[in-house]
């Protein structure tokens, strides 16, 4: 395997970063560049020196490092660490001179996928190690946390376990036909197929649940025309990002910002005025506003308070999404029937705002920071896209093969869907995983992580 090395924090005006290198041919490309020898090197000790160029011999900056022994560090090779000056030069002469002495440029997650590889962690750890770095809430770092100490991969090789234990049972009446094996206990065998299946479902939504918490739920800002969608829109940003007109239909297209309520990062959505379309651009608008509505968990509906006419045709429409509603408009007067909004709403949260003064927005907050709680919960571990799809094909594999048994089919069509479950169950803890697999993974990840 070669020599790696990677800046591993982000370019720009700072005091320090850091340079990894990592490989078989660290402690020589060490002695090239620090001038030393480095078998009088204390691991894990910190130590400050001059750093040289290895061809010319000048100085490039004055540093610490600290070397990692292999198996003792984090790739489990031979490792240093370099934390030079920051800024955008300094770095990039500190790598070019360790590129100089023998390493190659390091790929994206390359750090991580070598820590991987030699046994530091599974795919599972190795995934969490991404999402800490790019968790933008402090509960979304706790959330990686549980991941990284292997609180979900303890629960998925239990799995991973139960169905090697299933398919040993079938595999014994196939491979030994003419012995006289005892039947399968069939109402042992279901219990152990519905336990797989009810803890993998389990397992599923609670990964689920961690990601939408990691990534924060959508919110469409919906109502008709001209009831000040725009105007609440940029009063949740805190700035003029959406343009504001008394003129109906102004908003065209939906825009969309990230912004934090509270200890979530939510993306919201300014969409088009719900009405009969006037011209092809608006129609094209609401028919776009339709789409946000449908991958929207959060709908916020406005209403004008200060007009005499409600609007409750909506709720139909919206039943299976999470809803608040915003009587917006008070600074002009309180003119909506009060005690039909009590009737109407007894079931969805109602806050009454004024947008242009920015009025009880906060209590709007908490309200939205209330339904991302309920979407989200408090999960425990979180699953990327990719190990979502592979437990979902999983329990379609599971399910398939329990019924295969039920139907008494043979033992050979019962375990063939089983064997490849145990195969995707390989595939998202890290055992046998095929190189262009590791590197469609990896490849997401940060240079230097």
């Amino acid at each position: 395997m070669s020599t790696v090395c990677a800046i591993s924090t982000p370019p720009g005006i700072s005091a320090l970063a850091i340079v990894r290198v990592s490989g078989p041919l660290t402690k020589e490309i060490f002695e090239k560049i620090f001038l030393k020898d480095i078998s009088k090197i204390i691991p894990r000790k910190i130590y400050k020196s001059f750093l040289y160029d290895p061809v010319k011999k000048e100085i490039i900056d004055e540093v610490t490092f600290i070397y990692y022994k292999e198996p003792d560090s984090y790739t489990g090779e031979d490792m240093v660490e370099i934390i030079c000056h920051g800024g955008y030069i300094v770095p990039k002469l500190v790598e070019e001179a360790i590129i100089k002495a023998g390493a190659s440029p390091a790929s994206p997650g390359e750090f991580t996928m070598r820590r991987f590889l030699n046994g530091k962690c599974d795919l599972l750890q190795a995934q969490a190690i991404n999402e800490i770095s790019r968790a933008t809430t402090k509960s979304a770092v706790f959330i990686a946390l549980n991941k990284l100490k292997g609180d979900a991969s303890k629960e998925f090789k239990k799995i991973h376990e139960e169905i090697i234990d299933l398919v040993k049972d079938f595999e014994v009446i196939i491979d030994f036909p003419e012995e006289d094996v005892p039947p399968l206990d069939k109402e042992e065998v279901v219990k152990k197929y519905k336990s797989i299946m009810e803890n993998l479902e389990k397992f599923i939504n609670e990964g689920e649940k961690g990601r939408k918490f990691l990534k924060g739920p959508k919110i469409a800002i919906c109502g008709k025309v001209n009831v000040g969608k725009s105007t609440l829109f940029n009063a949740l940003l805190e700035k003029e990002r959406a343009i504001v007109s008394e003129i109906p239909g102004t908003t065209r297209d939906y825009i969309s910002e990230e912004i934090f309520i509270k200890d979530f990062l939510v993306k919201i959505f300014d969409t088009a005025g719900i009405r009969k379309a006037k011209g092809k651009i608006e129609e094209i608008g609401i028919l776009k506003t339709d789409e946000i509505i449908k991958e929207s968990d959060i709908i916020i509906y406005l209403v004008d308070a200060s007009k005499k006419e409600d609007d409750f045709e909506f709720l139909e429409r919206f039943k299976d999404k999470e809803i608040i509603v915003v009587l917006n408009k008070i600074d002009k007067g309180i003119k909506i029937n009060e005690e039909r909004i009590k009737e109407k709403l007894k079931d969805i949260p109602y806050v009454y705002v004024s947008a242009k003064e920015k009025k009880n927005i906060d209590k709007l907050r908490d309200l939205i920071e209330e339904k991302a709680m309920k979407i989200s919960g408090s999960p425990s571990f979180s699953l990327s896209e990719r190990e979502e799809k592979i437990c979902f094909k999983c329990l379609e594999l599971l399910k398939e093969s329990f019924e295969n048994f039920k139907k008494n089919l043979s033992e050979e069509l019962v375990v063939l869907p089983l064997k490849e479950s145990l195969f995707l169950m390989n595939e998202l803890i890290g055992i046998d995983v095929e190189d262009k697999i590791l590197e469609k993974i990896f490849e997401n990840f940060c240079i230097g992580k």
